[in-house]
């Protein structure tokens, strides 16, 4: 199984991550968790709001086309009233999680932290 901790700075585009993911996810097992900073994609519908930029339809694409499944559903930072599912727990669909639990952030952290039971 390959597995890959990933962040990708807000302002950034995609591109060199998903490329990465789609070379990580070659033997068809992986685990890829990271802040992807995608706050507009939808994970419990796995859709993003009509639109969207690119930087939220190209994560969203390649997680679909790579069958993987984002199995952290709460949001991992909350700020002031704005909530977001930033931090992702990708796995392979092949791959089972029990439970994912969110902990306290860790250091000056704003972001929860997941941890994969």
């Amino acid at each position: 199984m390959t597995s890959g901790v990933c962040y990708r700075p807000p302002v950034t585009a995609p591109v060199a991550i998903l490329d990465d993911m789609r070379r990580w996810t070659g033997d068809g097992h992986c685990l890829i968790l990271g802040d992807f900073n995608v706050p507009l994609i939808d994970w419990n519908e796995n859709r993003f709001p009509p639109g969207a930029d690119r930087l939220s339809r190209g994560p969203l694409a390649v997680v679909n086309q790579l069958t993987l499944h984002q199995h952290s559903h709460e949001p991992t930072r909350i700020h002031d009233s704005a909530q977001a599912v930033l931090d992702l727990v990708l796995f392979s669909r092949t791959l089972d999680v029990d439970v994912i639990d969110h902990l306290l952030p860790l250091g000056s952290s704003d972001h929860s932290t997941p941890l994969v039971h």
